[in-house]
């Protein structure tokens, strides 16, 4: 198994087509979503560990926060 922050592993020249993952059944071709999931999280520092200095809650836009939101709630209603 390869280390985290050096994912994704393909075969070829293109990620998208030639990352696979292996779960309990064998091995399978990542998605689009998958494969952009091990990209973003090849940070060795995390995506979200700095503060981010002069935004205010005007920065934030309202109608992703109350979708957000949302999901928390329903992810919470379903445990």
């Amino acid at each position: 198994m390869n280390d985290f922050n050096m994912r994704p592993v393909y075969v070829g020249e293109n990620p998208y087509k030639g990352t696979y993952k292996r779960n309990h059944e064998g091995d399978y071709h990542a998605t689009k979503h998958e494969i952009r999931g091990m990209i973003r999280n090849q940070n060795p520092e995390g995506n979200d560990n700095q503060i981010i200095e002069y935004y205010t809650m005007d920065d934030i836009d309202k109608e992703t926060l109350r979708k957000y939101r949302q999901i928390l709630v329903m992810n919470y209603r379903m445990k």
